[in-house]
């Protein structure tokens, strides 16, 4: 695997770790609000699948890839964290 390959996987680990973080926003705010539990269970149900579903296609790849998705997807919770304030 070479340098470009593993920026490539950071930035899908990066993409999957977005929208990972931004779903779990939006599913805790939708939970504090008082949404049914049906649409907060739907969305968590979501969120966990898309992150299993694409570290698994991943992890196929081998182990150098798992760990650059695994970095990007780290690197995902730090801007979405600061992009919303909580850091």
């Amino acid at each position: 695997m070479n340098v470009f390959d593993a920026a490539l996987y950071a930035v899908v680990g990066a993409v999957l770790g977005g929208m990972h973080f931004l779903l779990l926003g939006r599913t805790v705010r939708m939970h504090v609000s008082g949404a049914g539990a049906t649409r907060v269970i739907a969305l968590y149900g979501l969120r966990i699948a898309g992150a299993v579903a694409g570290f698994w296609i991943i992890a196929q790849q081998g182990a150098l890839p798992l760990l650059s998705a695994l970095i990007g997807f780290l690197a995902a919770r730090f801007a979405v964290q600061r992009a919303i304030g909580l850091t």
